[in-house]
This record gives structure tokens, sequence and C-alpha cells, in this order.
């Protein structure tokens, strides 16, 4: 059997990337990625077992920095009133991440919200209400739900509708909406 080429199973990424993107997980076509990636489908299925395979592998690199980000450690003691001046470094980073990402996160949000099935969004689900309640331990967990989805839903809206320039800003409303003086809210 000859040996399978870093190059290819990037390349392959890379198109698959786009077609999730564009038309998401159900619309998403192996035949067309093939194409694109100017192979055949078989050819695909030698680096991936399936189409769910292929996507996890695609959007990987943007599930693993949102997983290291939201284990970023904040201060032990939140100054009250003041949870956004801490949090903001994180939602830069969520910024910055959404702009190295934007296809990847797009594709995660667009195929996972509300699925439950799903083990990696369940863990990044599980992490970020997690996070929620250490840091805001008040809350309920109607409440955590409902932040969580805002983020997600918001994100994925900013994602969709705007261009790449107005991103940044775009996503700091977000953030400023949902989190400044979030304790004095709950």
């Amino acid at each position: 059997m000859s040996k399978l080429k870093n190059n290819v199973k990037e390349k392959i990424i890379k198109n698959a990337a786009d077609e999730f993107y564009e038309r998401g997980f159900s619309g998403a076509n192996m035949r067309r990625i093939a194409r694109k990636s100017r192979m055949v489908v078989g050819n695909i299925y030698r680096y991936f077992s399936s189409k769910e395979g292929l996507f996890n592998a695609t959007v990987e690199p943007a599930y693993l920095a949102l997983v290291e980000l939201i284990n970023v450690k904040l201060p032990d003691e939140l100054e009250s009133g003041n949870y956004y001046t801490f949090l903001e470094p994180v939602l830069n980073e969520l910024t910055r991440i959404c702009l190295k990402y934007p296809k990847e996160i797009v594709s995660i949000l667009d195929r996972y919200i509300g699925v439950k099935d799903y083990q990696l969004f369940e863990n990044l689900k599980l992490l970020i209400i997690k996070r929620l309640k250490n840091e805001l331990p008040e809350l309920s967990d109607t409440q955590s739900d409902i932040i969580f989805h805002l983020i997600l839903r918001g994100v994925l809206f900013i994602l969709q509708n705007y261009p790449q320039s107005e991103l940044e800003k775009e996503l700091g409303f977000l953030f400023v909406f949902i989190f400044k003086e979030i304790d004095y809210r709950i």
C-alpha cells in the first residue's frame, strides 16, 4: 500500500473547509470535495474514514483553540461589578480565534447548535457552562444555558453576516452586551 501524503491530506481538508462552510455538514458532498481536490472520492476515504471524520479533522484546530481558551485561568477573586474587565482578555482571544478560523467556527456552530449527541460539541458546551458556573456560581443552570446559546448564536450570526474587517468590533459589542455588569443582572 502506498504511503499517505500530508500535502494531499491538507488539500482535502482545505477544500472540505470551504465545502462545509458554504453548504453546511448535511449539504456538503464528498464528490464535490474530491473534484475540488482533483482526485477520486475513494482517495479521500484513504485519508478519512467518513464524512464525519473529515469534518472533525477540518474543524479540529478551531475546536482545540476554543478548548484552550476556555481553560484559561482567571483571577481567583473578581471585584464586584468588574467581571467584564477580568474577562476582556479571554474575549479578545476568542475574537482572535474567530478571525483565524472563521470557516471552521461557522461550520462547528452551524452543524451542532442544538444537537445533543455530538461529543465534540457537547464537550465544548460543558466546558463553557462549567467556566460560567465557576466564575459566577449564582447562575442557575437555565441562565448558564441561555448565556451559552447567546454566545454561540451571536458569534455564528456575526461570522456569517459581517466582513472580516468588522468582526472584531461586532464581537466586542456582543461580549460587552452579554457580560458587562453581568453579576448585577443575575
